[in-house]
């Protein structure tokens, strides 16, 4: 008893030891810059898994659209403001779509090489973090919208 009692306590500090030295991300020798960098990275990541959903999203808001504009006239009154919704969405995630591309087309993914010190690198990488976020945030709160929309009942 007193053995297994001896290798569960020598797994327990062995596994508690490893945990601990995996969590750090600090690696030596890394900058700011590298930071700011892979922050960037991540952020950018979490959209663009999210960019294959919002196209779908606006497929089906566009079907949806369609659908309500070959309504007989009546039908298309009273779907108005559910239209008016629908397409509030679309716009929302036509508009974090182009946020998207536009800030991959603009961002200078070789700002390593591009900057030479890392001063400058902090310096672009900094808003650019921001942008990041801002991009990812309205891809992710716009597809919310129109998941939340496109769920429920009309």
């Amino acid at each position: 008893m007193n053995k297994i009692s001896f290798l569960l306590l020598t797994a327990v500090v062995v596994l508690a030891v490893a945990c601990q030295n995996t969590a750090s991300t600090d690696k030596p020798g890394k900058t700011k810059a590298d930071t700011l960098g892979a922050q960037i990275e991540d952020e950018h990541m979490v959209g663009m898994g999210k960019m294959g959903q919002l196209t779908k999203a606006q497929q089906k808001l566009n079907y949806l659209l369609d659908s309500i504009s070959k309504l007989p006239a009546k039908a298309q009154a009273a779907a108005a403001p559910y239209k008016a919704k629908l397409s509030g969405l679309l716009d929302e995630l036509n508009s974090a779509n182009t946020s998207m591309e536009s800030w991959m087309h603009n961002f200078k993914w070789d700002w390593d090489s591009v900057y030479k010190n890392t001063e400058d690198k902090i310096h672009y990488l900094e808003p650019e973090k921001e942008k990041a976020i801002k991009v990812k945030d309205a891809v992710v709160s716009s597809l919310e919208k129109a998941d939340s929309v496109l769920r429920s009942k009309f």
